[in-house]
């Protein structure tokens, strides 16, 4: 101790200092350079010096303040030789490894230092692994290189997947690669097998991908749900590497096969309910803030008087009466060709659609069945050939006979023929092919019918006929004289 004490006290002037300075330098041993490092050799003379001149507590802590604070180049500083030639620096020092620093360089250079000295806490590849750290090694170089990459199984398995085998795939990473964990093939439909198939296999300390075969096809092949599974008590540095992966899974089985995806932390997240809860989430709109709802109620209720080519003026969008349970029995019959002619009207005291007449009428028939007094809706199986080809096509035909009728009747006719049209399409899945609007029966012919479901088509559009100029001499030619041409005066 007394030694290390007179060692590190400063230098005085006066008779005694020359002796000190002396006796410390005698009792600071020199330390030959360490093979082997390049700049080494001159570095280690280097190391010499500093030690001589700040004594070897001194040169230790100026040697370890600047290996944590400023990061130097280990193999060529003298600083590091003095470090590397004190046996008893190491020990001291080997908790100030594993203390975080302020900063990433700190950190990086402190580990650099314990890894030229052989010290644990070392960066990766310069000093020996403890027991377990080569699997993470792995999956560091997978975090940084966007995940794990998918196996040679795993690429047969999306290719028979694709072609609708399999229901249900779960996909786990294990030593860098995706591997198939687990694969299950249809057994009912999609929505019978769904929780049966998926809620079982989900681990609650471990992620993994769940691919989830639909009944639905698109214009790739058979639709699927992509489900990433992260459960709260997993580790983080499995729920980094499965989140880096994901992208490379989905490229790898094919994005356009892949209808929605759903991220679950807990099993009721990635259940029936709870997708069938997260498509509601997906299909309602955004939500809008204070300012943003007042300003669309405005527009709203906003009733403009100006009349101009851009003018929005509200309009009633229709009025859906109830339909009677005839009438739609009735229409289901003609959808099955059990009947040719289905007529409705309104009840205007009940304000419902009801069944007005099922007789079986041919095209001549069509105008006796058209009320001179009142308004109806006729949907009409009109059984033709057109180009050689047999047709049955349902047509429309909506008559209001003009002012015979009342306004309210004309009204409330007007506004419900657009909403049973779309029950009638939508619902009950009648394709109309035409719809037409009369106003008397008489004009519904045979020829009538034919030319409103195929009307004729000009394929050769008459184009402008150029009238040719008048006949005989038109005078003498005129000549126009240019401006570069114009004559000058002469003096």
């Amino acid at each position: 101790m007394e030694s290390a004490a007179a060692a590190t006290r400063p230098v005085t002037t006066g008779s005694g200092a020359l002796p000190q300075a002396k006796a410390a330098k005698a009792a600071t041993p020199s330390f030959p350079p360490s093979p082997g490092l390049g700049e080494g050799a001159r570095a280690g003379r280097r190391g010499e010096k500093v030690v001589q001149k700040m004594g070897r507590r001194g040169a230790e802590a100026q040697c370890w303040s600047d290996v944590v604070s400023t990061g130097f180049a280990i193999n060529t500083d003298p600083k590091m030789e003095i470090a590397k030639s004190m046996p008893g620096l190491l020990p001291r020092r080997a908790a100030h490894f594993s203390r975080p620093g302020p900063g990433a360089s700190q950190n990086f250079w402190t580990a650099a230092a314990a890894s030229e000295l052989g010290a644990p806490g070392a960066i990766p590849g310069s000093a020996p692994r403890p027991e377990g750290a080569a699997g993470r090694g792995k999956e560091s170089e997978a975090l940084s290189g966007g995940g794990a990459s998918p196996s040679g199984e795993v690429k047969e398995t999306f290719a028979r997947a694709r072609n609708g085998k399999y229901r249900f795939l779960k996909i786990v990473i294990e030593n860098e690669q995706l591997i198939v964990g687990c694969s299950k093939k249809p057994h009912g439909s999609w929505e019978e097998d769904y929780d049966a198939f998926v809620l079982p296999l989900l681990e609650d300390k471990q992620p993994c991908y769940i691919l989830y075969r639909l009944d639905s096809q698109n214009a790739q092949g058979y639709e699927w749900i992509f489900i990433a599974w992260s459960p709260d008590h997993s580790p983080v540095r499995q729920k980094m590497l499965y989140a880096a992966t994901r992208a490379t899974l989905k490229k790898e089985f094919g994005g356009g096969h892949i209808k929605d995806e759903v991220f679950g932390t807990n099993k009721e997240d990635v259940s029936l309910i709870g997708y069938r809860r997260h498509l509601v989430t997906q299909s309602s709109p955004a939500p809008l803030t204070a300012a943003e709802e007042e300003l669309r109620q405005i527009k709203i209720s906003e009733v403009q008087t100006e009349v101009s080519v851009d003018t929005k003026h509200q309009t009633l969008q229709g009025v859906a009466f109830p339909i009677a349970k005839e009438a739609l029995q009735a229409l289901e019959k003609l959808k099955n060709k059990q009947l040719n002619y289905v007529q409705l009207q309104i009840d205007m005291k009940n304000e419902t659609i009801i069944l007005a007449s099922t007789l079986l009428t041919e095209v001549k028939d069509l105008p006796k069945r058209i009320p001179k007094d009142s308004a109806r809706y006729h949907f009409f199986l009109y059984r033709h050939s057109h180009e050689g080809d047999y047709l049955e096509s349902v047509v429309f035909i909506y008559s209001m006979p003009g002012y015979m009728c009342s306004i309210r009747e004309r009204m409330l006719y007007s506004s419900c023929k657009s909403p049973l049209l779309e029950i009638v399409e939508r619902q009950l899945w009648i394709p109309v092919i035409r719809k037409i609007e009369i106003d008397d029966g008489e004009e519904l012919t045979a020829d009538f019918l034919y030319e409103e479901i195929h009307p004729k088509q000009h394929a050769h559009k008459q184009t402008f006929a150029k009238p040719k100029g008048p006949a005989g001499k038109r005078g003498i030619r005129r000549l126009i004289r240019g401006p570069a041409e114009t004559e000058t005066p002469t003096d």
